[in-house]
């Protein structure tokens, strides 16, 4: 259902075109319309999620209402919707019932679909309502993995609205393969995206397609060998790219393809807005639609509401469990770890260190190294009381920890490997290019990194010169001796995650001694541990572990605009701390925000209070967190367990 809410004059001129059409929806659901609407990387973030009076998360009450209200409207998602939540690791099947009560028409598997094992992809596909397309994940002998499911080929479908052949065909990134464990893919692989691709443009050009939509699982980013945008150049004929993977918000146009991505987490919807003409020709519109927009101008249906809820019923008792306490929070999310240190990767890699003094046995005087990829660390765990449910979904992976016998030249090697991607900008007042999913969290040791220096080969998986040195340390973080790049003799214990290790080639093939817990079960036990000494975790947001040398960033200047429960903030006095230092009075403007100025490159805690209620968040121009909302709760969190 629609509300009736009256256009602002900015507004109505910036998304004309886009609600002209749901307001007057009548007078354009002509038969030369179709409607295209589009998720990608929603990664378990299913209900809706309020801000205040708006929403900030666009749930499949959401989704399912914009489809029912848009005339002739074909619903697709792009991939990495399965995984990413609490529910998702718990409970496939329901979630699967989930997105069926969104009545989604095309849906593409992503790469994290496969940290559940090939087979449970395959069950999720015959337990959908409608055709999962992924033309290019094929078995050895090179049928697809999804053909004959569902009386699907799994590779193309074509939906026929009001006369017109919409030719739709997936593709999942071919380094599915070396990012995720080899027993999760047994006896499948991922071929070459350009090459099927052209394949699946001739099948569906054969069929009669009137327009031919790629649903891909590929992404844009600058880390990764391949992206949709090099699809759009090298193939010829397709139309539409709706793509994911790369949590990229954009909509651009290569050669005679538009390719759009919404971001991530359920924050966005896409919506192409097709118009044929009598003589079979179309014209495209294409629209990225925020959480805001959604929630002025679209109701929630409210049986899709209800499943979601009674999903969430069954595990709330386990998830609402705490597990401890913070004094601070711990930071995490998409872009943070994948190119600097945060205190959330810190916490993970002692608990790690930790959880070895007890559970590995005759290495009690081999130091201890962990290593964690920044790209498995997802969500930020807010201070206060932590519950179950906060640990899971910080790394909603299920990795386990790994134990391997290394030398401090296989210990360059790793750290070489993830932070050769990263790249300074054109301008010293932007923020880094080429953030990485490897980018290195450690635990037990310190290092120096220079980018203005050579970086690692990719395609020989040989060399880099950035990392400067390599300093092991204690449980206190002192120095206890330095390492030598050349130095292939001494042993160290490596800790990391299960998966990580295939993907990170100067370890791929070393001997694993162990595998141990799931890691979310070892923060959460160490966050307990800290918890019952009746101290709590206390981590610091720059522990000093990974250090940028030689910077060619300039200081910076960081706008927050301050939220209570009501809304925006305005003209307000509030206090304001900067990394825990005196604080200063600021007074909100109009629109809530503040300016804070100069601050040194790097990351920063700023914490706000306003009487009684208080937030915090991390502020950086490293990973592109200048600009950032903060929403004040009431300081009223007690240390009860």
């Amino acid at each position: 259902m629609l509300t009736k809410s009256t256009f602002t004059k900015k507004f109505f001129i910036i998304t004309f075109f886009y609600f002209n059409f749901i307001s007057f929806k009548f007078v354009f659901a002509s038969n030369n319309i179709i409607n295209i609407i589009h998720t990608n990387d929603i990664h378990g973030n299913f209900g809706s999620v309020w801000d205040g009076e708006n929403l900030k998360i666009i749930g499949l009450d959401f989704i399912k209402s914009i489809k029912d209200n848009l005339p002739n409207a074909v619903l697709v998602d792009a991939g990495d919707a399965l995984q990413g939540s609490a529910i998702c690791l718990l409970d496939q099947p329901s979630v699967i019932k989930l997105m069926n009560e969104a009545t989604y028409d095309i849906r593409v598997p992503g790469n994290h679909d496969f940290d559940f094992k090939v087979d449970q992809v395959i069950e999720n596909a015959k337990n959908s309502n409608c055709p999962i397309l992924a033309a290019n994940v094929v078995y050895k002998n090179g049928v697809p993995i999804l053909s004959g499911i569902n009386k699907n080929n799994g590779e193309n479908f074509i939906i026929e609205v009001n006369g017109k052949k919409l030719g739709f065909f997936g593709l999942v990134t071919d380094e599915t393969a070396i990012v995720t464990p080899p027993e999760n893919i047994l006896n499948i692989e991922f071929k070459n995206e350009a090459e099927i691709a052209k394949e699946q443009v001739a099948k569906l050009k054969e069929r009669g397609a009137d327009l031919i939509i790629a649903v891909t699982h590929i992404g844009v980013g600058e880390a990764s060998n391949y992206t949709t945008e090099d699809l759009a150049r090298e193939v010829d004929g397709i139309d539409i790219i709706i793509d994911g993977h790369s949590h990229t918000k954009m909509t651009k146009k290569i050669n005679n393809t538009i390719i759009q991505q919404t971001g991530s987490y359920a924050h966005n919807v896409g919506i192409f807005e097709i118009c044929f003409n009598q003589d079979g020709k179309f014209e495209i519109k294409s629209y990225i639609i925020n959480a805001l927009e959604v929630g002025e101008k679209f109701t929630p249906n409210l049986n899709a509401t209800k499943k979601y809820q009674e999903c969430i019923n069954k595990f709330k008792p386990m998830l609402d469990k705490p597990v401890g306490f913070l004094f601070k929070t711990l930071f995490g999310g998409q872009n943070i770890p994948r190119s600097t240190e945060t205190n959330l990767g810190d916490a993970i890699c002692d608990a790690m260190i930790d959880y070895a003094k007890d559970n590995i046995q005759g290495y009690e005087n081999m130091h201890k190294v962990a290593f964690m990829i920044g790209g498995g660390i997802r969500k930020t765990i807010k201070k206060g009381l932590v519950k179950y449910q906060d640990v899971i979904e910080c790394m909603f992976h299920g990795n386990k920890i790994s134990f391997q016998i290394i030398t401090p030249k296989i210990l360059y090697e790793i750290l070489e490997h993830g932070v050769g991607k990263l790249s300074y900008p054109i301008s010293k007042n932007d923020f880094f290019r080429g953030e990485f999913g490897s980018f290195p969290q450690v635990g037990g040791l310190k290092f120096d990194f220079d980018i203005s220096k050579k970086a690692y080969d990719y395609n020989t998986n040989t060399g880099g010169e950035r990392v400067i040195s390599v300093k092991l340390i204690d449980e206190n973080g002192e120095e206890i001796k330095s390492l030598s790049r050349k130095d292939d003799k001494t042993q160290l214990m490596l800790l990391s995650n299960n998966t990580m290790t295939y993907s990170i080639p100067p370890i791929a093939n070393i001997e694993k001694i162990k595998i141990g817990e799931n890691l979310t079960d070892i923060l959460a036990n160490y966050i307990s541990k800290s918890s019952s000494k009746n101290k709590g975790l206390n981590y610091s947001v720059n522990n000093n572990r990974i250090n940028l040398i030689n910077s060619q960033f300039s200081n910076f200047d960081s706008i927050i605009t301050v939220k209570n429960s009501s809304g925006v903030l305005s003209d307000s006095e509030v206090e304001v701390f900067i990394d825990n230092t005196t604080s200063k009075k600021f007074t909100t403007d109009s629109e809530g925000k503040i300016y804070i100025k100069n601050l040194k490159t790097g990351l920063h805690l700023v914490t706000i209070k306003h009487c009684d209620f208080e937030g915090e968040i991390l502020v950086s121009n490293l990973c592109n967190i200048k600009n950032v909302d903060l929403i004040l709760n009431r300081n009223d969190i007690k240390k009860t367990l």
